[in-house]
């Protein structure tokens, strides 16, 4: 049999193989027109999902879909991830929404970071802020300009994190993180889709069914009162969610505070059915002018995440 011949009988099987195995949907393919994340209970289709898996490391930049496709309360037809939003622009093509323009605005005035370094930073004349050291290398390797936009803040501190805004989103610093991994992107998509006043029913998951894979717990600390006394006391509120913001019942909450003085005291609690830890913190003696630190630790089932708040005593 000559090599011609032998080629096409071997693409003749090919081709009759095919045809009886049948059609391959998108969603069985994975990888075609449309995608379930069971993560979070959402489909991701057609240009939405052709942006998604066109980037290297979509669950690190846009993270999970947290709502349908739906026509927002702008008129655009879009779908909202941990880490961003999705629109279709006038072609019909997919593209980021700057939400990080819109969602700095709406933010407290932050404490800032001035730093101008030469050497660690890359300066953007378009709108006369720089990138620099880690954010800058973290920036440059996940699509620059392209992706998140012209920086349009300076570091600043939110929440007792170091933070910068870009046109398209945020990035953060999260030091309790492994070497590599301390710069992520901010889960900025829910606070964006509250912002605007999107349709809540929009976050039902899709398949109805019970979402039981916990990935990620988003742990949020308050203190009921910003200042305090010398002697008083103060009521810490810790709430833990999963990625969908559904509560982490029974999660194990340790609660670490640390005083002026550099000593520190450390207690563990349980949530309850709602996710909620309330605990009564004594305040004895601490000097006027300090400042407390609260770092909480969440963990259940494996997974755990951190956040952290402080309050100050005044008098």
């Amino acid at each position: 049999m000559t090599l011609v011949k032998a080629l096409r009988k071997a693409l003749g099987l090919v081709i009759v193989l095919a045809l009886l195995a049948g059609p391959v949907s998108g969603a069985a393919a994975q990888g075609g027109t449309d995608k379930y994340f069971p993560q979070t209970g959402f489909w991701v289709k057609g240009e939405f999902w052709q942006f998604y898996k066109t980037l290297e490391n979509a669950d690190i930049l846009l993270g999970y879909p947290i709502s349908r496709e739906f026509t927002s309360v702008d008129g655009k037809t879009v779908q909202y991830f941990q880490k961003a939003r999705l629109e279709l622009d006038a072609s019909q093509s997919a593209r980021l929404s700057p939400i990080g323009e819109a969602l700095r605005k709406a933010e407290e005035p932050a404490g800032k970071l001035d730093v101008n370094n030469p050497m660690g930073c890359k300066s953007f004349s378009e709108t006369g802020f720089s990138v620099c050291y880690d954010f800058l290398t973290f920036f440059e390797a996940n699509g620059g300009v392209p992706h998140f936009g012209y920086p349009i803040t300076a570091f600043e501190y939110h929440n007792n994190l170091i933070v910068q805004y870009f046109q398209n989103g945020r990035l953060e610093w999260q030091p309790w993180k492994p070497e590599g991994q301390k710069v992520t992107v901010g889960d900025l998509g829910k606070a964006y889709f509250l912002l605007v006043k999107e349709n809540p029913a929009m976050l039902e998951v899709e398949d109805g069914g019970d979402l039981k894979k916990l990935l990620t717990i988003k742990p949020r600390v308050f203190t009921l009162k910003p200042v305090t006394r010398a002697d008083d006391w103060q009521t810490l509120f810790i709430l833990a969610q999963d990625q969908v913001w559904k509560p982490v019942a029974g999660a194990e909450v340790t609660i670490k505070v640390t005083w002026p003085d550099g000593s520190a005291r450390t207690d563990r609690q349980i949530a309850n059915a709602f996710g909620v830890v309330r605990y009564e913190l004594p305040v004895k003696g601490q000097p006027i002018g300090g400042v407390v630190l609260v770092e909480v630790v969440v963990a259940f089932g494996g997974v755990e995440g951190q956040a952290s708040a402080s309050f100050r005593i005044w008098y």
